[in-house]
């Protein structure tokens, strides 16, 4: 079977290796002044490297292959974003229609509505999403937003970001370690993905649903996940690799986009309490695992768009609709 692949030891910080990165936002900052200046006329503003545009002019969004859309959950609205990690290549729809990357629509979407809040959570590029041309991009695109030494840099204070990758912290890299041992030892990893479950930082964010009822069947739904690990297996392909692997991170960030947010605890210059809109950009795989819980609790999206693997989701007004 191919030989999984290992996820990288984290650094002292993954923003930190983006640095160079910043040379590209301020030129995108730069070209923001000219597509002001654009006249509306169907050219593809992908290879512009807009940052903002009119968002009754975008045709395509680059970045998801993915989308969808639930109008009330507890209240609140979420878009639900999935990508396959790899690099983005120019289709030729993507040379007709007006074109933004997810960065540039969410720039785009934010300074519209500013009297909206928004909570972004993404997952940070690690290992096999380090390919990710978007997930880097959101890094050092909103990097004054992300780290909290800057975020009263932050130019919105109706917007928030939240890494949801656990799988790059220190405690979950162990947990993962019995998964690349040779042998591999699924029974430690199977009970030490039990502890982790009832860990501090997960139960955080399970005791911040207010929906108890979300709450109890969503700690149910990983239970039965673990129970379905397949302890005669003496080898992993990748496929089994990242399926076992991925309940590192989606315990920790379904349970966090689901919860509260204290009124009281304010993070810069960003709005404090919960957001009215969530926004999920991740991994395909993570996006469908998200959608088939809430599935099991009755509630399915009531909008979508599918595309393959492409790296972009072409739009029209009902899509944008869904944002006012």
């Amino acid at each position: 079977m191919a030989t999984p692949h290992k996820f990288k030891k984290p650094s002292y910080s993954v923003i930190q290796t983006l640095k160079k990165n910043k040379e590209e936002l301020e030129r995108l900052n730069k070209i923001e002044q000219e597509c002001d200046k654009v006249i509306f006329d169907g050219r593809p503003f992908a290879t512009r490297s807009c940052l903002k545009i009119d968002l009754n002019f975008v045709k395509s969004i680059f970045g998801p292959s993915e989308f969808y859309y639930y109008e009330n959950i507890n209240g609140r609205k979420f878009y639900l974003f999935g990508e396959y990690h790899q690099k983005l290549v120019a289709e030729p729809p993507q040379r007709i229609g007006n074109t933004l990357l997810f960065t540039s629509f969410i720039h785009s979407l934010v300074t519209t509505y500013p009297h909206k809040t928004y909570d972004l959570f993404f997952e940070e590029p690690g290992s096999s999403d380090s390919d990710s041309d978007i997930l880097n991009k959101i890094l050092f695109q909103f990097d004054d937003c992300i780290q909290p030494s800057k975020r009263v840099y932050c130019p919105y204070n109706n917007f928030r970001i939240h890494f949801i990758n656990m799988r790059l912290r220190p405690g979950a890299h162990q947990l993962i370690s019995f998964l690349e041992q040779t042998p591999i030892n699924l029974p430690e990893f199977k009970r030490k993905l039990i502890i982790f479950l009832n860990s501090r930082i997960i139960q955080k964010q399970f005791r911040a649903i207010e929906n108890t009822y979300i709450s109890t069947l969503l700690n149910q739904f990983f239970l039965s996940k673990i129970a379905l690990i397949n302890m005669s297996l003496s080898s992993l392909d990748y496929n089994t690799f990242h399926t076992y692997t991925s309940l590192i991170m989606d315990m920790y960030s379904i349970p966090r986009i689901l919860r509260s947010f204290s009124s009281k605890i304010k993070k810069g210059n960003q709005f404090a309490g919960t957001s009215e809109n969530v926004i999920y950009y991740t991994g395909n795989y993570h996006t469908l695992f998200l959608k088939e819980f809430l599935e099991t609790i009755r509630i399915k999206p009531t909008y979508s768009i599918t595309n393959g693997r492409k790296s972009f989701i072409n739009i029209n007004d009902d899509f944008l609709r869904k944002f006012h």
